[in-house]
């Protein structure tokens, strides 16, 4: 399996989620290969709790030894920079199952993953206040209409008044608005350019 295609399993199933077996799977299972698929995929090896608990309806019982041995050789597997890189650009967590010889490199490719992944965050939150913005904007352009509308239909000069009165106050609104949006691009532009200088940084360092 590809390392990306290993990530993606490991975040769709949270890890523990997809660990649970059907009755055909406890029936012939293999635990030094499970345990080997579950350090693989990051998964921590208290995962064999979930295995036990599946297969404990037709009174299996998972043979812990292999489990742990072939959990010990998948973390090995798993706990690669690149892997720890990609894990931290994606926001995964990582539970811990990194032998100590490898487990510092691994750590400091995951926190420069994580970097990127904080980035990527503000990035969203900010497109997403941009939206809200602009869906504020044209909510009260709506209503600016709706009170040129009731002055064309007539009505008192008191009437009149009060409708252009919550026009001006509707165009004070859109530019509060219109002034957040271009503080708002304005930031969005300095964290894109961040996140280029960051990422291609990280490209020079090998990942």
């Amino acid at each position: 399996m590809k390392l990306t295609n290993i990530l993606l399993v490991a975040i769709l199933c949270g890890l523990t989620a997809c660990a649970s077996m059907s009755k055909e799977e406890c029936l012939t299972a293999d635990w030094k290969t499970i345990g080997y698929e579950d350090g693989s995929l990051g998964r921590p090896d208290s995962t064999i709790q979930s295995h036990r608990k599946s297969c404990a309806k037709i009174n299996v019982t998972p043979d812990l030894a292999q489990y742990q041995q072939g959990h010990r050789e998948g973390a090995r597997a798993y706990c690669k920079k690149s892997t720890g890189y990609q894990l931290g650009v994606s926001g995964g967590a990582y539970y811990n199952i990194c032998p100590p010889d490898l487990e510092a490199s691994f750590l400091q490719a995951y926190r420069l993953g994580q970097e990127l992944y904080v980035l990527t965050q503000s990035i969203a939150k900010v497109q997403s206040d941009i939206s809200s913005y602009r869906s504020s904007v044209n909510e009260l352009e709506k209503q600016k209409l709706t009170e040129k509308d009731a002055i064309v239909e007539g009505g008192s000069a008191k009437e009149r008044r009060q409708h252009l009165k919550e026009i001006d106050h509707l165009d004070a609104e859109m530019r509060r608005y219109q002034d957040d949006i271009g503080h708002a691009e304005h930031e969005l532009n300095h964290l894109k350019q961040d996140y280029a200088n960051l990422q291609a940084e990280h490209r020079r360092m090998g990942y």
